[in-house]
């Protein structure tokens, strides 16, 4: 039984790995030599088992398939294709993008969230990013994530049998790696409103919402800024600010509209008119207020086995995903670099826990006690499309004397100090260049999908201008669908 993972059971003789099984549940999966097929078949004799494929088959709700390159594929195009449904919207509807949701809306967005985060976990990391800024959206969302929702799956469905690629990378040459991201403020930190306190309050009327400001402030005042305010389509874009000195109408639905009213500290009210339809024409609402409550920032990583060759040649080299997260860092950073910083020290600890397990598939006596050691036999990678980040790792031998923040000063020592410890290396590659970017934000993954699909990577830039040619053709496939 492997000490990382008491699921994951070996068989060795004379030091070769000739036989491994893994469980989930009550599912099995397992592979081997002649002898790994005997003992299985003596197992059966003596348990009790149901469906027994080989060569491919079903396991923990994905269907693996065996491929004639010797590569197998996990997908869950049957789970996508018959279990997830869209949330119906009508055009109407759907125009009300920062309208909240109904209960029953909530209901179905709920549903259609389970399945896509179930999917991105399992066998899809091209759309994890999207997913986990997605789930943040309760428990108040708002229309234009049910319509988020709906795109991705409809992305989905172009391509329900992409899946992990897991490639026949030889032995010999087999490593572990990650390829980390991050974000800077671009995601709600546990629905912290930007103007949320004890002291300001809102106040409905027949005609109109006012917001009270009893705490001074220079900033104007934006509908959405604060929680218990008024649907931003019911309202005209007319925003009446009084203070003391006077009243000044403006157009809040603009995109510098948070901005200073005075030099000096203010208080009074703001007032926002209960629009008629009649009156006013509609025109889309900036997006940019929804930066207002975007505190947190978003990390990713990728951990990959990949052809060591790839290190150091060219030509793009075999690589398979092993393990993906998309998550929200658990303390406020300062800036990228701290982003950055706390994102790959979680990708180097994901790392460990596989290279751990391969370790012990070569047969390695693994001690928890001196593992840290045992490890250095095994050399891994650290990729990051920070400048910042690798210039601090590589170039700077006192990173404390170089950063203002502390806090990240203490992050890089410990990430460099692991890095010497456990023989890792950090590599930079350009933003273009980068897998793991569709896991922090939102944006196309058709890059990732591309290696997903194929199977290959590379480390330099003549490698990515071959890939290139080849990820073109299959988001054109893609498309045609």
């Amino acid at each position: 039984m492997s000490k990382a993972d008491p699921c994951l059971f070996y068989l060795h003789l004379e030091d070769k790995l000739v036989g491994i099984i893994a469980l989930a549940t009550d599912d099995m999966i397992h592979g081997g030599t002649e002898e790994h097929w005997k003992r299985m078949n003596q197992l059966q004799s003596r348990y009790k088992m149901g469906k027994f494929a080989v060569g491919g088959g079903r396991f923990a709700g994905k269907d693996v398939v065996k491929n004639d390159d010797g590569s197998f594929t996990l997908h869950q195009k049957f789970y996508i294709e018959d279990k997830i449904n869209s949330v119906p919207l009508t055009k109407e509807r759907s125009k009300k993008r920062y309208s909240k949701c109904t209960p029953e809306e909530i209901t179905a967005l709920r549903g259609i969230i389970g399945g896509l985060s179930w999917v991105a976990k399992e066998t899809r990391p091209d759309i994890a990013g999207r997913v986990a800024l997605l789930e943040q959206c309760m428990p108040e969302p708002q229309i234009f994530h049910i319509v988020e929702a709906n795109q991705i799956l409809k992305d989905l469905k172009k391509d329900p049998a992409l899946g992990i690629r897991i490639q026949p990378i030889p032995v010999e040459h087999l490593r572990v790696g990650v390829v980390t991201d991050a974000s800077w403020g671009n995601t709600e930190n546990e629905r912290n409103y930007l103007e949320d306190n004890e002291h300001d309050y809102w106040e409905e009327s027949a005609t109109g919402w006012t917001r009270y400001h009893i705490l001074p402030r220079r900033l104007r005042f934006h509908p959405a800024a604060a929680p218990g305010g008024p649907d931003l389509h019911e309202i005209s874009t007319s925003r009446i600010t009084c203070t003391q000195e006077n009243h000044e109408e403006d157009d809040w639905n603009q995109k510098d509209s948070v901005r200073a009213l005075q030099e000096e500290a203010w208080t009074g009210a703001t007032y926002f008119e209960k629009k008629k339809v009649t009156e006013e024409k509609a025109r889309p609402i900036q997006e940019r207020h929804l930066q207002l409550n975007r505190t947190g920032s978003q990390g990713g990583y990728l951990v990959i086995y990949y052809d060591e060759r790839m290190e150091r040649q060219t030509d793009p080299k075999m690589i398979t995903i092993a393990a993906w997260k998309s998550y929200k860092l658990k303390r406020c950073t300062v800036n990228t670099l701290s982003a950055e910083c706390q994102s790959m020290l979680q990708g180097i600890g994901q790392v460990h826990w596989h290279r751990f397990m391969l370790c012990e598939t070569m047969g390695a006596e693994m001690e928890l006690n001196t593992w840290e050691d045992q490890l250095r036999q095994v050399p891994f990678i650290a990729v990051t499309d920070s400048r910042s980040l690798y210039d601090t790792i590589t170039k700077c031998r006192n990173s404390s004397a170089h950063i203002d923040d502390k806090r990240t000063a203490i992050d890089l020592s410990i990430l460099k100090g692991d890095l010497v410890r456990t023989k890792g290396q950090v590599r930079w590659i350009e933003g273009k260049n980068m897998i793991s970017d569709s896991l922090t934000k939102r944006m196309s993954s058709v890059f990732l999908r591309g290696i997903m699909s194929r199977g290959l990577w590379s480390l330099h830039e003549k490698g990515f201008e071959s890939l290139a040619d080849l990820h073109m053709l299959w988001a054109t496939k893609v498309a045609a669908m």
